[in-house]
């Protein structure tokens, strides 16, 4: 019996060496390392490489905008009962505790990951700033929600 929890705790030890042995933290990429990626929407040709760029500009942006209020049009619907009551009574305390529930950006429908990618390539190079930072800096320049 002492034998077979021995043998079960070194198996759990074993495993969970090779797990972390294998596990990486992801480091945030920076606006220059996302407008090179997003850079490959501009050139023509395909190959391995440029589809590899593609993709993680892609799946970066999908990410980004998953995480972000968005609402998929140019302008916002009219506001609610509720909306118009919490604001002329709560006044800028809603502001002040950041539970406004704002829509960050309207992104028309006809607007595609690729579309937004080309902007992020031709916005200004990219400093040393996060790439969540330059995104958010071409988001509200193209689409700004109109109220």
């Amino acid at each position: 019996m002492l034998k077979n929890i021995l043998v079960q705790i070194l198996w759990v030890v074993v495993l969970a060496g090779f797990i972390s042995g294998q596990a990486q933290a992801i480091e945030k990429l920076n606006g220059a390392d996302i407008q090179a990626v997003c850079n490959a929407f501009e050139i023509e040709q395909d190959s391995p490489t440029v589809n590899n760029d593609r993709a993680l500009c892609a799946m970066y942006l999908k990410g980004f905008l998953a995480g972000e209020e968005l609402y998929r049009a140019d302008q916002l619907p009219a506001a609610t009962f509720r909306q118009k009551a919490l604001h002329s009574r709560a006044g800028g305390l809603l502001e002040k505790y950041q539970i406004s529930g704002d829509i960050s950006y309207c992104i028309p429908k006809d607007i595609t990951i690729e579309d937004i990618a080309l902007l992020i390539s031709q916005h200004k190079p990219a400093t040393d700033k996060l790439a969540e930072n330059l995104l958010k800096d071409v988001l509200q320049q193209h689409f700004q929600c109109i109220k």
